[in-house]
């Protein structure tokens, strides 16, 4: 019961983060797709950037995600003199702007706070991570329970598959998560990996040969981390870091772990499979209280049976 909470917060908030940019693309268009002109070739990162510093002086530029689609705009996200994070939208191909917004209205920022920490900083997520681990534990216990117990019925046996069947899928997202911490992975895309090849500005125009610019992150004193992605690639296949002069780093072990975690490693498929999965452990511990709470209701009132989705004998 005390685990309930913050496990459904978390669970909820990263189902909610597997098609976060999907829903906002739906919510806000005319933010995120554009009619792009026949025949013409979208701006490189480097005269974006400059268009960006041009219009929009005194704002510091912390990343840049360029279109996978012709039909998408770029996201930069910036920072004004007062520190507060703002998301502007461009034409990749005339350099208009087309809108902004505050950072904390992006769905995957306000939704990524409560998954990490319960927007309550680092003690959140120290109880993230203990009420992942505790689930696990638990878990293992009622397992090993499990022998001292004797039938059970259908619908017992239908709730015993659900646990299993999230508690799976829960281990590998929680052990991968952490992991991917521990490695140096902020499993934020607003911070660069820290372990990735880092180049200068200067090398943005020759940056991702073979391949196309995903995203750039902005470092300390002109310095960047620019991220490739190889055509057809996905999850953290195709994924490199460019430093400039034909140098690059392939994905290492955290950003192959963040890529398990939030499923991308198979895709779209592999986040759906995600997204029910969280669901599955929250549902059957909700389950599992309201059957708690019907037997002490029964107890109360003097009867005697079995508990639906336990089989104890009583």
């Amino acid at each position: 019961m005390a685990l309930l909470i913050p496990l459904s917060l978390v669970a909820f908030s990263g189902a909610g983060l597997s098609f976060a940019q999907e829903a906002d693309r739906v919510l806000t268009p005319g933010l995120w797709t554009i009619s792009p002109p026949s025949g013409a070739e979208p701006l490189s990162a480097p005269r974006l950037m400059e268009i960006l510093e041009t219009r929009l002086p005194g704002m510091r530029l912390e990343r840049l995600d360029l279109p996978e689609r012709r039909q998408d705009t770029v996201m930069a996200r910036l920072t004004d003199s007062r520190g507060q994070g703002r998301q502007v939208f461009v034409d990749p191909f005339r350099g208009e702007i087309l809108g902004d917004r505050a950072a904390s209205a992006d769905p995957r920022n306000w939704l990524g706070d409560i998954h990490r920490s319960l927007v309550v900083g680092q003690a959140g997520r120290v109880v993230v991570i203990a009420a992942s681990v505790g689930v696990i534990v638990l878990f293992i216990l009622g397992w090993l329970g499990l022998r001292r117990r004797q039938g059970g019925d259908g619908a017992g046996r239908s709730h015993r598959w659900l646990v299993w069947a999230g508690v799976s899928l829960w281990s590998i997202c929680a052990v991968s998560g952490v992991f991917a911490f521990a490695l140096g992975h902020s499993l934020n895309d607003n911070t660069p990996p820290r372990g990735a090849a880092i180049g200068s500005a200067d090398t943005l125009a020759d940056a991702c040969p073979g391949g196309a610019v995903d995203t750039v992150w902005w470092r300390d004193q002109g310095r960047v981390v620019v991220r490739c992605r190889d055509p057809g690639s996905l999850g953290p296949f195709g994924v490199r870091y460019d430093a400039g002069h034909g140098a690059s780093s392939g994905a290492g072990l955290a950003e192959w772990l963040a890529a398990v975690h939030t499923g991308t490693v198979f895709g779209v498929g592999g986040r759906v499979l995600w997204f029910w999965g969280t669901l599955l452990l929250p549902l059957a511990m909700w389950l599992g209280l309201i059957a708690f709470w019907h037997r002490r209701q029964v107890r109360r009132r003097g009867g005697v049976g079995r508990l639906a989705t336990g089989g104890d004998r009583e």
